[in-house]
């Protein structure tokens, strides 16, 4: 009978949740070591402005650069272009550059040189 209750009360939902015992996970913070190897990406509903119903945003996370467009549609196409368009955008590009002189001053980059990956 004991095993029975035991295992009542760590299977039943609402003994879980009033049970004082609680689990504790730890913090874990990510670092970013790449341009773009981390992107934050939010679609939001606004009202409609000018034929506009959404808002697309996204932010590098190393760089903290962010860009946002409105959008008619959320559809995966306008989403992938515009992904595509941030991350080898001229702007992007020209500020990938930028930081690399500043992190290795002796070495000049070529935009030819820039490399992204998939």
């Amino acid at each position: 009978m004991r095993a029975d209750v035991n295992h009542h009360v760590k299977s039943c939902h609402e003994c879980q949740i009033r049970s004082l015992k609680r689990l504790e996970i730890p913090l874990t913070v990510s670092v970013s070591t790449r341009l773009f190897a981390k992107v934050y990406i939010d679609v939001m509903h606004m009202p409609v402005a000018n034929g506009f119903h959404y808002i697309v945003a996204a932010k590098d996370d190393l760089s903290e650069t962010s860009e946002a467009i409105p959008l008619r549609h959320a559809t995966a196409k306008a989403l992938a272009k515009f992904l595509w368009e941030y991350t080898v955008s001229k702007k992007t590009v020209q500020m990938f550059v930028n930081i690399q002189r500043l992190l290795n001053k002796s070495r000049t980059i070529r935009v030819t040189d820039l490399k992204f990956s998939g």
